[in-house]
């Protein structure tokens, strides 16, 4: 507020004050003094409707200009956001992020081989050192293991009762 009784916002008043030291309705001297504005004047404000700062973007939203801050920092699909994975700092609108995070070279897939979860740049590095495939090997040999032991189990049941079956035969 002038000392004329005039009210501009903070930013206004400084360029003001910057620039010419006169308030730009009257050309009164101005001071960077300030007072609250009027109640019914942050009332008024704060009703009228406001396109979003990101229209340039292409956001059609109008929005409240008490809800404007909310809307461009939480809600418009055209904010800029940065990735979330590790190491990336690749930045877009919202709207575009879903896209960008299916070919993000940082995102965490599973490598097929060792079902280790890795960051996709790294798979193959990851996969050319030998513990990846040693941990592959390990699970097929304990896999084949298992079922050569299950074949021999039920063997061993096949020639015991065999056997069992050939002694009576004998003792008959």
């Amino acid at each position: 507020k002038g000392k004329c009784g005039h009210h501009f916002c903070s930013q206004c008043l400084q360029r003001a004050i910057a620039i010419h030291s006169t308030c730009p309705r009257c050309k009164g001297d101005l001071t960077a003094e300030t007072s609250p504005a009027p109640e019914n004047l942050v009332g008024q404000l704060e009703k009228l409707n406001i396109r979003c700062t990101h229209s340039s973007l292409g956001c059609g939203s109008i929005v409240p200009m008490k809800c404007l801050h909310e809307h461009v920092s939480s809600e418009c699909e055209y904010r800029e956001v940065g990735c979330v994975n590790r190491g990336c700092d690749f930045r877009c609108p919202q709207r575009d992020m879903d896209e960008h995070m299916e070919e993000c070279v940082y995102r965490m897939v599973e490598c097929e081989v060792c079902k280790g979860v890795v960051v996709f740049k790294d798979m193959g590095v990851h996969q050319a050192v030998k513990r990846c495939f040693e941990l592959a090997n390990k699970r097929r040999v304990v896999s084949s293991a298992r079922r050569l032991s299950g074949e021999l189990k039920e063997h061993r049941i096949e020639l015991t009762h065999q056997r069992h079956l050939t002694e009576q035969a004998e003792r008959r």
